[in-house]
């Protein structure tokens, strides 16, 4: 809304299920620029998952519509962004079981995710040593840090972060914990003969 561009940012077109969806990174000067098919697009524009951006696209959003002759045609969209102002931080870090924070290349397997009250999620990978920062609208959030199945480690309780204007929230060490139970059986028919190649899953609440 200051006709400043936004090189953080992420387009995404979401078409109709025979369509379905492309994304495009915004440059340096906030352009980009993408082939679609002929259809009508829905147009978004998201923050990087690994951005600690200081503004919202939601009222960004658009439809854009393109010939289905076969015919090339060319389409210039002015999207804009709204830059928060009075945004405060949530920032914390997260530990391996064992206390260390050297994640190196398993960082990409950890994330972090804020959710508010409208149960509107954003996330964050986390740093190498194990660092993470949102720049949040003032107000209570809920914090979760989740692991890739890869390094076989479990979620901790989420914490609650109350996020003021101007101020930054610590969330401190978050340490992940080790998966130590197990889940085991057999699964049979009802003369008892084992059943293979059944996918089986385990929710908890």
């Amino acid at each position: 809304q200051r006709n400043r561009p936004v090189n953080d940012g992420q387009v995404a077109f979401l078409g109709d299920s025979e369509q379905g969806w492309r994304s495009v990174d915004t440059g340096e000067n906030g352009s980009f620029d993408i082939e679609l098919p002929g259809g009508t697009w829905d147009v978004r524009v998201l923050p990087h998952s690994s951005s600690t951006s200081d503004w919202s696209g939601e009222g960004a959003q658009q439809v854009l519509h393109l010939p289905e002759t076969g015919e090339s045609a060319w389409e210039t969209l002015d999207l804009r962004v709204e830059r928060r102002t009075d945004w405060g931080k949530v920032v914390g870090r997260v530990l391996m079981p064992n206390g260390s924070s050297d994640w190196g290349d398993y960082a990409s397997e950890v994330f972090v995710e804020v959710h508010d009250s409208e149960s509107v999620a954003d996330w964050v990978e986390i740093d190498a040593n194990g660092s993470f920062e949102f720049k949040l609208d003032p107000g209570s959030y809920q914090v979760k840090v989740g692991a890739g199945s890869v390094l076989g480690y479990a979620s901790p309780e989420p914490r609650v972060a109350n996020v003021s204007e101007g101020f930054t929230y610590d969330l401190g060490d978050i340490r992940l914990l080790e998966r130590s139970a197990t889940i085991d059986g057999n699964l049979v028919d009802e003369d008892g003969n084992g059943l293979p190649n059944f996918f089986v899953y385990a929710v908890n609440g």
